[in-house]
């Protein structure tokens, strides 16, 4: 049987052709025009893109008396999307699903920016702390000094401790059986979690403001004081091995490792109108992805099978979500 050719320049155009209508309907943002794009950095994320196919999830920095807007990114390309008003996204496991806070809600949507789901409601007025368990059933979270973890589909809600701790960021491995948790007096502990999915046993690592874990369980990474770069560190003996200074001397934040042991995510500080950078763990190199300033709290998702033109296939699986899209 003949293996009918998609016609990728004709789905190609027609995308080019809907950007203007988008944008005036606030769905499909520009973070930089290629020509804006310092020249010595268009050949690295062209090559970037090509390594890490991935999807950027952050909260964009809002303007004075409004709410944060939840976009999505996608490594070497200038457009990003409005997805939904909340703070701290994280992507599931597969790549569907993005959880995120509005307000005290706990709540989950589609990576289509639809679907969207209020799992739970906080105490904190502020809360921070949240991350889908490996299992893609669960997002656990934290309110005030309790860890929960809430069920997706019934909405059963779990209560578990930290040693009391009221942590700031949450990581856990790909197993779920090692969790990273930041907690408010800037100080770094590992935690145990059973095979049943409670945390046990619990470490002081380091004083540091966030830590995330390699999916694989083998090292985590420590943000230090002064945000100049972290530090890369064995999970079995806390030993730190190797060290990431920025080059500019920083300041950096908010490191997330994706879902591929190879590639991590993070910010330039906030007060510094912050954007978005990549890092090879692999090459030990670091790649600024984002120009706008308006990056908080990136999470970087890698696709196993990516797609040739992955925003055309985004914006089709989007009107196969929700046909309404446009409207």
């Amino acid at each position: 049987m003949k293996t009918r050719k998609v016609p990728y320049f004709k789905l190609l155009t027609i995308l080019l052709i809907m950007l203007p209508a988008l944008a005036l309907a606030g769905i499909i943002g520009m973070q930089m025009s290629y020509d804006e794009i310092p020249k010595c950095a268009r050949n690295e994320l062209s090559k970037l893109a090509g390594d890490c196919p991935a999807w950027l999830v952050f909260q964009g920095i809002p303007n004075a008396g409004t709410n944060s807007v939840i976009c999505l990114g996608r490594v070497g390309s200038p457009f990003t999307v409005n997805l939904q008003t909340g703070r701290y996204p994280r992507w599931s496991p597969d790549g569907e699903r993005i959880a995120f806070f509005f307000s005290t809600n706990v709540c989950v949507m589609s990576a289509w920016g639809d679907e969207l789901t209020v799992l739970a409601s906080t105490r904190d007025p502020k809360p921070r702390a949240l991350m889908f368990h490996p299992n893609g059933r669960e997002v656990w979270y934290v309110d005030e000094d309790r860890l929960h973890a809430v069920n997706i589909d019934t909405r059963q809600n779990r209560t578990m401790t930290i040693a009391n701790l009221r942590a700031r960021s949450l990581d856990i491995s790909a197993d779920g059986r090692r969790m990273m948790a930041g907690v408010f007096d800037h100080e770094i502990y590992a935690v145990d979690v059973t095979g049943e999915g409670i945390p046990g046993n619990s470490r002081r690592v380091d004083r540091g403001c966030s830590a995330c874990i390699m999916p694989s369980g083998g090292s985590y990474t420590d943000l230090n004081n002064r945000h100049t770069g972290f530090d890369f560190c064995r999970w079995d003996d806390d030993a730190r091995y190797e060290c990431y200074k920025h080059p500019n001397g920083g300041p950096v934040d908010n490191e997330a490792w994706s879902n591929v042991d190879r590639w991590l995510v993070f910010q330039t500080h906030v007060p510094l109108a912050p954007d978005a950078w990549v890092y090879d763990y692999e090459r030990k190199h670091a790649i600024q992805i984002t120009y706008a300033g308006d990056v908080h709290r990136p999470d970087l998702f890698v696709e196993s099978h990516p797609t040739r033109f992955p925003w055309v296939a985004w914006w089709l699986r989007r009107l196969q979500h929700h046909p309404h899209a446009n409207g």
